[in-house]
């Protein structure tokens, strides 16, 4: 039987053979998927985190330096100086909760961020959102863009990994280089200002993870993949004579 690499994403796929040398045909790219029964459009668990008025503007993710919260505290600020209601939630927790949180007062801004913590409700918590933002420095198949698209939400994300086979530029979200606070603040400006591009955009994102990256089509692409492992194995082991 043939050794196979598996990869989340066709990004890492190359990046393994450019840095490794293992043969590019010999990776077998198996995107994740998310439960889009579970991550839904809806408006449940609005008033727990926001006015009814508010743009809400979200994050999902371990506070660690990868995941480069900073740049989106630091973007949401210069938005603050703009005539525009609009609150930051930050969902997860880890080591630089403290500084972020630090940060985010230094801003003047900190009655308009949020930190939530580890929370059992994500689901909830991505259905009251109006725009889903991932500003890492780094990524592999994010699993919260998916679940924020899912949940037909428009989606900011830095440019870096499988990112950008998740989001389409310009059609299921924005894309934008990694740690730029002023490119990043301008993504978010257009989407607040546009309702019905927002709309749009999250509507196309739910029908994009639907048709490429349901839990189920994952499941049976791994089924496809053991089966035909199986097979190939089952092959070599009969008799030639």
């Amino acid at each position: 039987m043939t050794d196979r690499v598996l990869s989340v994403s066709k990004y890492h796929a190359q990046k393994l053979a450019r840095t490794v040398g293992f043969p590019v045909q010999r990776i077998t790219v198996l995107p994740n998927g998310v439960d889009s029964d579970r991550f839904q459009r809806g408006n449940r668990g609005r008033s727990f985190v926001r006015k009814a008025d508010d743009i809400l503007i979200g994050t999902v993710g371990r506070l660690v330096p990868v995941k480069n919260q900073m740049v989106l505290i630091d973007a949401f600020s210069k938005l603050c100086n703009q005539d525009f209601n609009i609150k930051l939630i930050i969902v997860g927790d880890g080591p630089l909760r403290h500084q972020l949180q630090t940060v985010a007062k230094d801003t003047g801004c900190a009655d308009r961020i949020e930190f939530l913590g580890r929370r059992s409700d994500v689901p909830e918590i991505m259905r009251a959102m109006d725009i889903f933002v991932l500003s890492s420095y780094s990524e592999g198949m994010s699993n919260t863009i998916l679940e924020a698209m899912s949940s037909g939400l428009p989606v900011v994300a830095t440019a870096v990994g499988g990112n950008p086979e998740l989001v389409l530029n310009g059609k299921t979200g924005l894309l934008v280089p990694t740690n730029d606070p002023e490119k990043l603040e301008r993504a978010l400006c257009l989407l607040i200002r546009h309702e019905e591009m927002r709309k749009e955009m999250g509507m196309r994102g739910r029908e994009r993870v639907k048709k490429y990256f349901s839990l189920r089509g994952m499941i049976d692409n791994y089924e496809k993949l053991y089966l035909q492992c199986y097979r190939e194995k089952a092959k070599g082991c009969l008799p030639t004579g």
